[in-house]
């Protein structure tokens, strides 16, 4: 006997999650935009402000997008002396830098 896949569940999605999370990433960023500058190049700053146009306009965020405000954010804690994701993994696992 087959089942049928029911698709109305009464949880978030996947897309809604990570979109919050990009806006409150970027709220962070803003409000600590200073110690993002620290870390930050040119470019960085001027997708952060892209960005910020994009979530105001109420646009969708591609995959691709989602990941580079994961970097912002990750720069942004780096710039506050806080331990942040460097991008490389060492053998021993996930390689946090100060």
């Amino acid at each position: 006997m087959a089942l049928d896949r029911v698709n109305n569940t009464r949880f978030h999605s996947d897309k809604d999650q990570s979109r919050k999370t990009a806006k409150a990433q970027l709220e962070f960023i803003w409000s600590q935009f200073d110690a993002f500058r620290k870390k930050a190049n040119e470019k960085q700053i001027s997708a952060f402000h892209n960005f910020v146009n994009i979530e105001k306009s109420g646009e969708p965020f591609t995959g691709g997008q989602l990941s580079y405000i994961d970097d912002l954010y990750e720069k942004t804690m780096a710039g506050l002396g806080l331990p942040s994701y460097k991008g490389i993994k060492s053998k021993y696992g996930v390689n946090l830098k100060p």
